[in-house]
């Protein structure tokens, strides 16, 4: 079975209902873009238990992405859980795509005095639509590509599991990646069930993410939403750039 569990990746509150998921999971799968093959090592070693636990226990527990980080590493340690990683990796050209809209997107913050409110809207549009092309579209395909194929090569060095009777895959996304679960569902290829969850019911996004969902779904985005998604950017430090999600 396959099921993925869908939230923010900030704060360790954001796992909230995550524990139960990964207790029933025989492979867990986080997201890790822009990952290197040390990452990989490390995550496994902290869940065979070979890494020191003080190393875990000392990253700040108040500070963004490596409190969410640090929650996830202190639940994975010592489980023995097999871990695969199928996001983009630091070489994959998707890295030097982000950065390249983060450079033009502070560019067009700082011109945003030489535009009316008309060129602003269109040009903004035509940033984001290029954005959530990258950053999810081809990203979603990229991970169900590999899911099938980094699954296959972990199953190779531990057949120990194909003797299972009911093999458990848990996923670890942000929840602008809900395309990976319908895509899944879709594709009859798959024989396993599939099924996800989110951390808050409902599932609120920042205007952010909204716009590059609908985008990703070709649904509507209306001028509106837009500017709120280009506010949203300019007030928030931690949106001053792309927001990889």
């Amino acid at each position: 079975s396959i099921h993925i569990f869908y939230s923010g990746h900030s704060y360790g509150g954001d796992l909230r209902g995550f524990y139960e998921l990964f207790k029933a999971a025989d492979i867990v799968i986080p997201e890790a873009f822009g990952w290197k093959e040390k990452n990989l090592k490390d995550y496994r070693d902290v869940a065979s238990g070979k890494m020191n636990k003080d190393v875990i226990t000392y990253l700040p527990s108040e500070v963004p992405n490596i409190s969410f980080d640090r929650e996830f590493l202190m639940t994975l340690y010592g489980t023995n859980k097999k871990i695969v990683l199928i996001d983009a990796p630091r070489e994959s050209k998707m890295i030097d795509d982000v950065n390249d809209f983060d450079r033009e997107n502070k560019s067009f913050i700082r011109s945003l005095g030489a535009k009316n409110v008309e060129e602003t809207i269109a040009q903004f549009r035509e940033l984001e639509i290029r954005k959530a092309r990258v950053v999810v579209s081809v990203r979603d395909e990229y991970m169900l590509e590999q899911l099938g194929l980094k699954t296959a090569d972990l199953l190779n060095e531990n057949p120990e599991l194909l003797k299972k009777d009911k093999l458990s895959v848990l996923l670890i996304l942000g929840a602008t990646h809900t395309g990976v679960y319908h895509e899944l569902k879709a594709r009859e290829r798959w024989e396993a069930s599939v099924s996800r969850s989110f951390r808050d019911v409902p599932q609120l996004y920042h205007y952010s993410a909204e716009v590059l969902r609908r985008l990703r779904f070709g649904k509507p985005v209306s001028d509106e939403l837009l500017l709120k998604d280009l506010l949203e950017s300019i007030l928030s430090n931690k949106r001053s750039g792309v927001f990889v999600v």
